[in-house]
């Protein structure tokens, strides 16, 4: 037996082929397309637990590359650490992979790294019994140094703030005057 088809049919059929794929396409585009913003709004309400976060309000596991290194024990990722984040200059310490650690500033058991006692920010935060700096009324106005050299995560850090006030019965804490 043999398939006859002329030109026209021909064209017709691969026109509805044709078309029925590019939908297919475009739902797929858009099911894609709606996810990314599904987890953009579950992230952006999701409650901020201030337990898991660091005193600057950092959230080590997901947002610190030291924490991260130290948890693989990633040499590598380590050096990359040190090096962008100046601790030859602000520490004045070599690179040692078994001295260059963050276990969080919460470390709970675990050994404070380098400058973590020194850590203005986590001083005052634990002075003023808060769990992060997201709870200090003072936030928007701190002069730290910690934020000066670290602007891009202070922004950060205000913008969770105010989201951390759409939580129900949160508040912001008054520093006490220092001693």
């Amino acid at each position: 037996m043999e398939f006859e088809q002329d030109r026209r049919d021909f064209l017709k059929h691969c026109t509805k082929w044709g078309v029925s794929c590019f939908s297919l396409f475009l739902w797929h585009q858009q099911i894609w397309a709606r996810t990314g913003n599904e987890d953009k709004i579950k992230k952006l309400t999701q409650p901020i637990d201030l337990k898991k976060r660091s005193y600057c309000g950092i959230a080590c596991e997901n947002e610190c590359q030291l924490f991260q290194a130290t948890q693989e024990n990633n040499i590598e990722l380590k050096k990359e650490v040190y090096e962008k984040w100046n601790m030859k200059e602000h520490f004045n310490i070599e690179f040692d992979p078994d001295k260059i650690f963050c276990y969080s500033c919460k470390p709970q058991n675990k050994i404070y790294k380098i400058g973590m006692l020194d850590c203005e920010v986590r001083q005052c935060a634990i002075e003023n019994e808060m769990e992060s700096c997201i709870q200090c009324k003072n936030l928007t106005s701190c002069n730290k140094k910690f934020w000066e050299q670290w602007g891009d995560f202070y922004k950060h850090i205000k913008e969770l703030q105010k989201q951390y006030l759409t939580q129900k019965g949160t508040i912001l804490k008054e520093i006490k005057a220092s001693k």
